[in-house]
C-alpha cells in the first residue's frame, strides 16, 4: 500500500517515521496516537487516487489542515492514514464582480483575508485560530467566530465545493454558483468533520469590507441586563457586526495582568461592534447607547480613534488567555443555548463551579447565544481532573434542558460523543449514521467521529415488510384496513377529491389529510410495510414541477397542519406546523413588527413545509440568504416511519450532521416535514424599491454591472425582460441613514437610457413580489420554464442567448440578478423549444427544465453540472435514506433524478 501511495504522490511526500509521525498526534489540548502514515497529496488528481488506494485496503484516513480543532476532531484512533493538506494551499481565483474567491483547502483563512484585503473586501468566518486555522478545517468545522451574529458561520459563507469520496469519486457540489439542483451537499459537508468526503477546492463568498466601524463597551451590574441590552438591541431592527460578553471572573482575570480600567465588581462587560456606509453610523451608536442606559449600564465607552477600538478589543481577545494562565491547564466548553436563556446558564455555570469546586470564567459570543466557559485545572491532580470533567458533563445535560446545544462550534471530534446520547435519539443518531454510510460505505473516513459507537457498530435495523411479490389491489387493501385500525382520518377516495391532486395525468389512489405527527409517522410505517407510494402535498403551489418516474398511490396533504406554534420575538425565532400557509404566517409576523425574509416566485399561498421542500426563497436571498440559512430547526418523519429533529433556535449549532441542509430543497423526496424553526427579523427602519426600465438593451446591461460594481448593500436585486422593456428593480432596506445614502449612490447611476420607472416605500416589506406579479407573464402562456444558476459575468451571454429565441416563438426572462438564479420563459414550436433547449444545456450546464406544460421534461435536454444521474452521489443518500422510494418516486428535475 505503501509503494502504491508514494507512487502516486511521490517519496518525500509519505512520511513513516517515528519521528515524523509524533507531530501528528497531538489536537491542541488533545492527544492520541500517532498516524501510520502520511500523505502529502498537491492537487484533487491525487486525493483521488490516494482514497481509491485507501479504499481498497480498507484503511482508515483523516484529512487534516492546521490541527487547530479542539475536540480531537483529527485523532487517529488505530491504523490510520494523515492525509495532509499543507500542500494544497493555491489561491484559484479572486473574482470580485461575481463575490467569490476560489481557494484549495490548505489555504489559511488569514491568507484568504490578506487576498482579498487590497481589493477592499473580506471572508466573513474569523475564528480564533483564523491566523493558522485552514478554509478545509473551517468548513469541516463548520467555524464560528465573533462576526457570526451578522455574518453567519461558515456555511453561509461558502458558495460551492469540489470533493473527493472515499472511493475516489471527484463531485462538484454547485462549484462558484450560488443555486443548486439535487441535494445539498455543500451545506452536508459543513461540520462534519471529515467523515462525509475530502474537500479539494472551495468557493467562498466574499463581501465589502465596511466603510466605517464603531465599536463600544458597556459595563453592567449583572449578566441579566448585559443579555437584555443585546435582545433590546437586535429587536429594534439593527444588527451588529459584534455582541461579545466578557464574564466577572474573566474580567479580574484581565485587569490583573493588563489594566484596561474596568470595574473589578462588574458582573458583565459588552463589547459592542457596528458597521457600514461612512457618515451612517452615529444615529446608530446614540440608539445603542441609550439602551445600554435604558438596560441599568454603569458605564458606556465608545472609541473616538482606532488606537481605542483596538485597545477595547484587546480585553475581548485576551481575557480567557489571562484567566488560564493561573493555573497548569485548562478546559474550554463550547455550548449555545437560545439568546434569552443566557443568563440562566451563566447562573448554572457558577453553581457547577461552586459544586465542583472549580474555576470557571466564561465568554459569550451573545449575539447567538454561543459561550464558553472555561475551567481552569491542575491535570496532575488526579481528583481535580475528575471533578473537572463532571462539571463539563453537566454543563452539556443542563444546555440540553434550556433548549440549546452541547456545541456552537467546535464540533463533536471525540469529546463530545457522549454528550450526542443526550441530545439526540436512538432513531435520530440512527439517521445521521445512514447518512454517513451513504457517503462512505466502507467507514474509512474519520472513523470513531460524530457518531457515538453505540450507534455505529449496531447492526442495520430491519422494518417489517410485506412480499413485493403480491398485488397493488391486495397491499393497497390493507394500508387501508391498518389505517382504519390506527383511527386515522382524513382519508378521501372519491374521485372527485382525488382528480384534484393529479399530477402528470395521474390520479391518486387516495388523499390522506392526516390531524397530527403522530397520523403521519403512523400512515408512513405502514406505507414501508406495504409498498405505498406518497407525495407530500402543501397547497400544491411546485408540486407538479418535475416528472414522476413511477405512479404515487397517496397524496398526503398537510393543511391540518396549520398551528404557529411560537413567535419569540426576544430570540428572534419563530415556530410552525409544516402546513402553515406563508401569508398567514407574514401577516402575523408583520402585525408583532417582524418578517420572515421570503418572498417565492410562486402564485398563490404556498406553505411553509413546501417553501423549506422547494428551498423557495425568491429574491431576498441577497441579503438573507436563502431558507438553507434561515431554518434552525426541523422535525421530520422518514421513510421508515420515524419521527426525527435536528437544530432548535440557536444559530450555531455542530451537533452531528447538518440534516436541515439535507432537507431544505429535497423537494419531498426522503420524508414529510412537520414542524420548522426560522430565523425571524425585525421589520426595519426604512424600506423601499426602485424600478427601473430602459428599451436599450446594452444600456440595461451597463447599468446592472454598475449597480454591481457599486457595492450596495442590497437587498434583492430582480430583473425582467418582457415585452422588448428591460426592467431591473432594486430593493433597499435597514436603517434609515444607510438607505438614504444608498439612494445617493444609485442616483449617480442613471443616465437618459435609464430611466427611474417607479419608487414604492415597502410597509409591509415584500420587496419584489409586486414586481414580479407585474412583469411575469402568466403561467399559461408558458410551454417550458429554463432555471439557470450563473455568475453574475454570465448573465449578459445568457440573456442574448435566450433573447435569440424571440425569431422562434415568445420568451421572457426573469430572476435574481445578483444571485445569478434566472428563469426563461418561452412558448412556441415544441420541437424549436426542445432543440433551443438543447442548446442552452450544452453552454450553460448548470441549468434544467423547471416547469413545463406541452413539452415533456427529456432526461437528455438539459444537463446539470454535467452529472449524469446514474453518478449523481445523490442518488446514494436516496438509496440509503428511503431504499423503497416511498416519497416521491423517481421524481427529478429536468432529467435529473433527486
Amino acid at each position: 500500500m505503501l509503494k502504491k501511495l508514494r507512487g502516486v504522490v511521490g517519496e518525500k511526500d509519505v512520511l513513516t517515521k517515528k519521528t515524523d509521525l509524533t507531530a501528528y498526534r497531538d489536537s491542541v489540548h488533545l492527544s492520541g496516537p500517532p498516524p501510520s502514515a502520511v500523505v502529502f497529496p498537491k492537487n484533487t488528481a491525487e486525493v483521488s487516487e490516494v482514497l481509491k488506494i485507501l479504499s481498497h485496503y480498507g484503511v482508515p484516513v483523516i484529512a487534516r489542515g492546521a490541527g487547530t480543532n479542539l475536540c480531537g476532531d483529527t485523532l487517529s484512533q488505530g491504523v490510520t492514514v494523515i492525509l495532509e493538506m499543507a500542500k494544497m494551499d493555491r489561491i484559484w481565483e479572486v473574482n470580485i464582480l461575481d463575490r467569490y474567491i476560489a481557494v484549495e483547502p490548505g489555504v489559511s483563512n488569514m491568507a484568504v483575508q490578506k487576498a482579498l484585503e487590497p481589493h477592499g473586501y473580506f471572508f466573513a468566518p474569523d475564528p480564533a485560530s483564523f491566523g493558522v486555522a485552514t478554509i478545509g478545517g473551517n468548513i469541516g468545522e463548520n467555524a464560528g467566530g465573533m462576526r457570526c451574529v451578522k455574518y453567519g458561520v461558515t456555511t453561509d459563507n461558502v458558495i460551492g465545493l469540489e470533493m473527493v469520496l472515499s472511493d475516489g469519486q471527484v463531485i462538484l457540489s454547485h462549484g462558484p454558483v450560488q443555486a443548486g439542483a439535487g441535494y445539498d451537499l455543500t451545506g452536508l459537508m459543513h461540520g462534519s468533520e471529515g467523515t462525509f468526503g475530502v474537500i479539494t477546492k472551495a468557493w467562498l463568498k466574499i463581501i465589502k469590507l465596511p466603510e466605517e466601524v464603531k465599536t463600544l463597551v458597556a459595563v453592567f451590574p449583572t449578566l441579566e441586563d448585559a443579555v437584555t441590552t443585546v435582545s433590546q438591541i437586535m429587536g429594534r431592527g439593527m444588527i451588529p457586526s459584534a455582541l461579545e460578553i466578557i464574564d466577572h471572573l474573566a474580567i479580574q482575570a484581565l485587569e490583573e495582568t493588563m489594566p484596561l480600567g474596568y470595574p473589578l465588581d462588574a458582573e458583565a462587560v459588552l463589547l459592542i461592534e457596528v458597521d457600514g456606509f461612512a457618515g451612517t453610523l452615529d444615529g446608530q451608536v446614540q440608539r445603542i447607547v441609550s439602551i445600554c442606559n435604558e438596560s441599568k449600564a454603569s458605564e458606556i465607552r465608545v472609541a473616538k480613534t482606532e488606537k481605542e477600538r483596538q485597545t477595547l478589543w484587546l480585553g475581548r481577545r485576551e481575557a480567557l488567555n489571562c484567566f488560564v494562565s493561573k493555573r497548569p491547564t485548562y478546559a474550554q466548553e463550547d455550548v449555545a443555548v437560545p439568546r434569552t436563556r443566557l443568563p440562566e446558564m451563566l447562573n448554572i455555570i457558577k453553581q457547577i463551579g461552586g459544586k465542583y469546586a472549580l474555576v470557571i470564567a466564561s465568554v459569550c459570543h451573545a449575539g447567538d447565544g454561543n459561550f464558553h466557559p472555561t475551567i481552569i485545572y491542575d491535570d496532575h491532580d488526579e481528583e481535580e481532573t475528575k471533578r473537572a470533567h463532571l462539571g463539563f458533563s453537566e454543563m452539556m445535560e443542563h444546555a440540553i434542558e434550556l433548549g440549546g446545544t452541547i456545541t456552537g462550534e467546535h464540533g463533536v471530534g471525540i469529546e463530545k460523543l457522549k454528550g450526542m446520547n443526550l441530545l439526540f435519539s436512538r432513531e435520530e443518531l440512527s439517521f445521521m449514521w445512514r447518512l454517513k454510510l451513504a457517503l462512505d460505505p466502507k467507514k474509512i473516513l474519520n472513523p470513531g467521529k460524530v457518531i457515538p459507537e453505540n450507534i455505529s457498530q449496531m447492526p442495520t435495523e430491519r422494518t417489517e415488510q410485506i412480499s413485493g411479490t403480491l398485488s397493488e389491489d391486495f397491499r393497497r387493501d390493507q394500508y387501508a384496513q391498518e389505517l382504519e385500525i390506527a383511527k386515522i382520518g382524513g382519508i378521501h377516495f372519491d374521485q372527485e377529491t382525488r382528480k384534484a391532486y393529479s399530477l402528470n395525468d395521474h390520479q391518486p389512489w387516495c388523499v390522506i389529510r392526516p390531524e397530527s405527527v403522530e397520523q403521519i409517522a403512523t400512515m408512513v410505517r405502514l406505507a414501508h410495510r406495504y409498498d405505498i407510494k406518497i407525495v407530500p402535498w402543501g397547497k400544491g403551489t411546485k408540486v407538479s414541477l418535475g416528472t414522476y418516474g413511477k405512479p404515487y398511490d397517496v397524496i398526503a396533504e398537510l393543511s391540518n397542519l396549520n398551528q404557529v406554534i411560537e413567535i419569540d420575538g426576544e430570540n428572534l425565532t419563530a415556530t410552525v406546523e409544516a402546513g402553515v400557509e406563508l401569508n398567514v404566517f407574514q401577516e402575523m409576523l408583520h402585525q408583532k413588527g417582524y418578517m420572515l425574509p421570503v418572498n417565492p416566485l410562486e402564485k398563490g399561498s404556498p406553505t411553509l413545509g413546501g417553501i423549506v421542500a422547494a428551498n423557495s426563497t425568491g429574491s431576498l436571498r441577497l441579503k438573507y440568504g436563502t431558507l438553507k440559512n434561515l431554518v434552525l430547526g426541523l422535525e421530520v418523519v422518514t421513510a421508515d416511519g420515524k419521527n426525527i429533529h435536528y437544530g432548535g433556535k440557536m444559530i450555531k449549532n455542530v451537533a452531528g450532521y447538518d440534516v436541515r441542509k439535507l432537507f431544505v430543497g429535497s423537494w419531498g423526496t426522503l420524508g414529510i416535514i412537520t414542524k420548522i424553526t426560522v430565523k425571524i427579523f425585525p421589520l426595519p427602519g426604512k424600506a423601499l424599491h426602485r424600478t427601473y426600465v430602459s428599451e436599450n438593451y446594452q444600456a440595461f446591461i451597463d447599468f446592472i454591472f454598475s449597480v454591481q460594481q457599486k457595492d450596495l448593500a442590497l437587498t434583492s436585486f430582480d430583473l425582467a425582460v418582457h415585452d422588448q422593456k428591460h426592467y431591473v428593480n432594486l430593493g433597499i432596506s435597514g436603517q434609515a441613514e444607510s438607505v438614504d445614502r444608498q439612494l445617493k449612490m444609485l442616483n449617480e447611476l442613471v443616465n437618459k437610457e435609464v430611466a427611474l420607472w417607479e419608487e414604492d416605500e415597502d410597509p409591509d416589506y415584500i420587496p419584489g413580489r409586486a414586481f414580479y406579479d407585474k412583469y411575469i407573464p402568466p403561467d399559461g402562456d408558458n410551454k417550458a420554464v429554463l432555471k439557470s444558476s450563473l455568475r453574475f459575468s454570465d448573465l449578459p451571454g445568457w440573456m442574448e442567448k435566450v433573447l435569440r429565441f424571440r425569431h422562434r416563438g415568445k420568451v421572457s426572462l426573469y430572476g435574481d440578478g445578483a444571485s445569478g438564479l434566472l428563469y426563461a420563459a418561452f412558448s412556441g414550436d415544441k420541437k424549436d423549444l426542445a432543440d433551443f433547449i438543447t442548446e442552452m444545456g450544452a453552454d450553460f450546464r448548470k441549468s434544467f427544465v423547471f416547469g413545463t406544460h406541452t413539452l415533456e421534461a427529456d432526461p437528455g435536454i438539459c444537463i446539470w453540472e454535467g452529472n449524469k444521474p446514474k453518478d449523481f452521489a445523490g442518488l446514494r443518500l436516496k438509496e440509503m435514506l428511503d431504499p423503497k422510494k416511498i416519497f416521491s418516486p423517481d421524481r427529478t428535475l429536468g432529467g435529473l433524478a433527486i
